[in-house]
């Protein structure tokens, strides 16, 4: 690809110049800085948010490399994708991803025009299947959805059996391998209607638990969590919302 040959040439001069300065020929050239040397392996966490030309967001929408088909990371209900993004990184180049060229794969099995990463990542817009991408990084986090905007994957897990100006009641059902992407929650009671096992993530870490099938719960609310059922039982519970 153009990008990865473009680094292969100059890693290259980089080497010819150290070995250069190795024979005993003078150059006043610091390898380490002005060329494309010294390449070390690096993961980059980003966030990148899918939307509609009206700033609706775009969920299920899949990131895809272009070079080898990996799947990299799906947008959830607020359009947001976040991911580790291997590559390398040289002190006079900066960081170049692995995957050079991607492209977006919708939820109906459309695909996107590919876009190179490497610009993107340093800032530059990027347009494709008629979306606008944008890079979140050094911006303020988008908030959070509440559990019945939250789904997993673009798809609902929750939805809403009763609201009134005093309740709202949600029933949230989860088969094997299906979660509860990142959400906040108000004060609320839980009910399990049919139980499992559930891997839980939070703020003091991931920690997995079984809830009995009649147990209930109970909070003042929660910042941030994310669940997956990694039991082998269909998982169902109500949340019931006091206003």
């Amino acid at each position: 690809m153009r990008a990865r040959s473009i680094r292969t040439i100059l890693a290259a001069l980089c080497l010819a110049g150290c070995a250069a300065s190795n024979a005993g020929e003078v150059i006043d050239i610091d390898c380490n800085k002005t060329l494309c040397g010294c390449w070390t392996e690096r993961s980059l966490p980003i966030r990148l948010r899918v939307a509609e030309s009206d700033d609706t967001p775009v969920a299920g929408a899949q990131l895809t490399c272009h070079d080898d088909g990996l799947h990299l990371a799906t947008s959830n209900t607020q359009g947001v994708l976040t991911l580790n993004v291997e590559g390398r990184s040289s002190p006079g180049c900066g960081f170049t991803p692995d995957c050079e060229l991607a492209y977006l794969r919708m939820d109906d099995g459309s695909f996107g025009r590919p876009f190179w990463l490497a610009p993107f990542l340093r800032g530059q817009a990027v347009s494709a299947h008629d979306k606008r991408i944008e890079l979140l990084a050094d911006k303020a986090e988008p908030k959070l959805p509440d559990p019945l905007e939250a789904g997993w994957k673009g798809t609902p897990v929750c939805e809403k059996l009763h609201e009134d100006p005093d309740h709202r009641i949600l029933r949230c059902t989860f088969p094997p391998a299906i979660g509860h992407e990142r959400h906040y929650h108000e004060r609320n009671f839980g009910y399990a209607i049919s139980g499992g096992r559930m891997r839980i993530t939070d703020a003091n870490g991931t920690r997995e638990v079984d809830l009995a099938t009649g147990s209930s719960f109970a909070s003042d609310g929660t910042e941030w969590h994310e669940v997956l059922n990694v039991g082998e039982t269909t998982v169902v519970y109500l949340i019931v919302e006091p206003r």
